[in-house]
């Protein structure tokens, strides 16, 4: 295997991942350094919003070397960074370059690569333009709908200039504009994780939504969901747990909680560490989540390999993790009838909740990070 050098969002806090990019950066360059070859993996790890400066410059994390780079006020200004990148891919001898995620950074980085005798290829997580656009239309802010239209020029000028492009799903390649150098390669879960949660009693009527705090998770219909799912179960708990991205949405989730009297019923646990959240799977009944734009997430790669069958939406490449009726039941967005109507289905029907616990368990060992970083080298062997 080459040398690699990794530029995206790694987590200062192994035990706290926050969001579905750091657990990808974080999980593929773990992956990379637990197997036999003996190149060098290093990250050069980028900022994120409500994080801009990094608590710490650099940091040694299961013998990756990880530097953090941070923004002033603003994410576009990680462009100042181009020079001291370009300085670390001439100093670690011809990488291959693994660039995560869309931004100002990673579009001129993919640019200036082109132009250069440097292997690279760029994960495109989730579809942008979609999720902005989502954004703007349920807020009606100017603001929103310039952040749409710039993270669209950025995610379509990638696509034209990266060499090649890794999706997670069919669902992506089939949404973003033409590119003969597209392959389908899932982000990756470390089953290992869930192996003892797997055959916990779970006789709880606990259901688990697992998503960062912004409303493409769709938080607020899950909880809407769950007050139909106490009138006839009320002996029923909800726990969303994930990080905050959106302190308003946050103080929208908790007014709804009271609205509807939940606030004994319903829990947010957030910025939940690693240990916390996989004690909160082997607990769990039952994952829904009700995502309104969704390229594969994470969160439901795991419930699958924790053994918990599924209710969520019908939407993005949601159908290609979770397979309906098997090992989940899959909804319209929106239909908060028949989300809550297949909650209790699950809750309450033990024979079919058996099956596709199973199900789900055989399912999860798709994405574990052993196959999928195999996947992952041979394209690396390609370019």
């Amino acid at each position: 295997m080459p040398n690699v050098l990794i530029i995206g969002s790694f987590p200062e806090n192994p035990t706290l991942v926050k969001g579905g990019v750091q657990a990808s950066v974080y999980g593929l360059a773990r992956a990379l350094r637990m197997r036999n070859d003996t190149a060098k993996v290093k990250v050069l790890s980028l900022p994120v919003p409500g994080a801009l400066r990094p608590k710490v410059p650099s940091a040694n994390v299961y013998g990756i070397e990880v530097t953090y780079l941070r923004a002033w006020r603003f994410l576009a200004t990680s462009l100042l960074h181009l020079p001291f990148i370009l300085h670390q891919i001439k100093k670690n001898y011809r990488p291959v370059v693994h660039i995560h995620g869309t931004g100002a950074l990673q579009c001129a980085l993919l640019a200036v690569l082109r132009l250069l005798p440097v292997k690279s290829v760029w994960t495109l997580h989730g579809i942008t333009e979609k999720e902005t656009l989502h954004r703007y239309r349920d807020t009606k802010k100017w603001s929103c709908l310039a952040r749409h239209w710039f993270y669209k020029a950025l995610e379509r000028f990638s696509l034209k200039v990266a060499p090649h492009v890794i999706v997670d799903t069919p669902y992506v390649r089939e949404e973003i504009p033409h590119n003969n150098n597209v392959s389908v390669i899932p982000q990756g879960i470390f089953g290992t994780e869930f192996t003892t949660a797997k055959d916990n009693d779970r006789s709880e009527p606990l259901v688990l939504s697992v998503g960062v705090i912004s409303p493409r998770k769709g938080h607020h219909l899950t909880i809407e969901a769950f007050a139909e799912v106490r009138k006839k179960l009320p002996q029923a708990k909800l726990v969303i747990a994930g990080a905050v991205t959106d302190t308003a949405y946050y103080k929208r989730l908790k007014a709804l909680i009271i609205q509807h009297a939940l606030s004994e019923h319903v829990e947010l646990a957030v910025n939940l560490p690693r240990a916390e959240l996989t004690a909160l799977l082997a607990r769990a009944r039952i994952f829904a989540l009700h995502s309104q734009e969704e390229s594969q997430g994470i969160a439901l790669c795991e419930a699958l390999a924790a053994g918990l069958p599924v209710v969520a939406t019908k939407t993005g490449g949601i159908p290609f993790i979770i397979t309906d009726c098997k090992d989940g039941l899959l909804v319209p967005y929106g239909d908060i009838r028949r989300f809550a109507a297949s909650i209790l289905f699950l809750l309450t029907e033990k024979e079919v909740y058996r099956k596709m616990s199973a199900n789900a368990k055989a399912a999860g060992s798709r994405f574990d990070w052993k196959q999928v970083s195999e996947a992952v080298v041979k394209l690396y062997g390609r370019l």
